[in-house]
């Protein structure tokens, strides 16, 4: 059963599996993420960890892309958040934000 998956997702999802290939694209990269996990797809996911670890990070997408790469064992991808972070004063101002929040909600 396919959990809090929408149409677009599910299409990406059924592209993979049928041509190993989907287009990726920042609307369903978390999404897919989460799917590919769900039904073990290792490559698939290792596709949308490597395409989030890429974007431009902004901080208030830092949260969410926290509690995804936690829950779907991401370490790249965390790996990538924390040097985000680290850089300039970018720690401080995430802990002001609504990310931060989001962590602890």
């Amino acid at each position: 059963m396919l959990k809090n998956t929408d149409a677009i997702t599910l299409q990406a999802l059924l592209d993979f599996m049928y041509s190993g290939a989907t287009e990726m694209v920042s609307d369903t990269a978390s999404s897919l993420v989460a799917a590919a996990d769900q039904f073990n797809m290792i490559d698939l996911k290792d596709i949308c960890c490597e395409y989030l670890e890429t974007q431009e990070m902004k901080l208030e997408d830092i949260g969410r892309l926290l509690i995804l790469a936690d829950q779907h064992t991401l370490p790249r991808l965390k790996f990538v958040i924390m040097a985000f972070l680290r850089k300039a004063n970018n720690a401080a101002k995430f802990a002001e934000s609504e990310g931060f929040d989001e962590i602890f909600a």
